[in-house]
């Protein structure tokens, strides 16, 4: 039996899929094609279990619904779910109090820069305002 918490993050994940697909259509309405697969990472190895293996399906009647709209899209090769560890789930820095050395790395791998970082960038830029 699955754990509530994997429930939770699977209801969570067909969401974010239903988004995902929503704005890829509307790329693709505008004229701007994706040209790779997009991937939906996720910090629960249940939930990306559940995702990648249709096994579990008999565990999981209460979230049928949500399991065949993310199993039929992921066969359809419309997206990738992979587990990511929550020590580098980026979506943490917005929804959890982080140490400085995480916020550190999730600010680096958002392309954020620091005040110190635009001001070193702005000395090596001599004539420009």
């Amino acid at each position: 039996m699955l754990t509530s918490s994997a429930e939770v993050e699977y209801r969570s994940l067909a969401n974010c899929v239903s988004e995902l697909l929503w704005i890829k259509q509307l790329l693709d309405e505008v004229g701007i094609s994706v040209s790779k697969t997009p991937v939906v990472w996720c910090d629960n190895s249940a939930t990306v279990s559940v995702a990648e293996n249709p096994t579990h399906h008999a565990r999981m009647k209460h979230v049928k619904i949500d399991h065949h709209f993310v199993r039929e899209n992921i066969l359809a090769g419309l997206l990738q779910v992979n587990f990511v560890p929550s020590t580098q789930q980026i979506a943490d820095v917005l929804t959890k109090p982080i140490t400085p050395k995480h916020f550190a790395f999730f600010r680096c791998a958002l392309r954020v820069m620091s005040f110190s970082e635009i001001e070193v960038q702005k000395s090596n830029k001599p004539g420009e305002c």
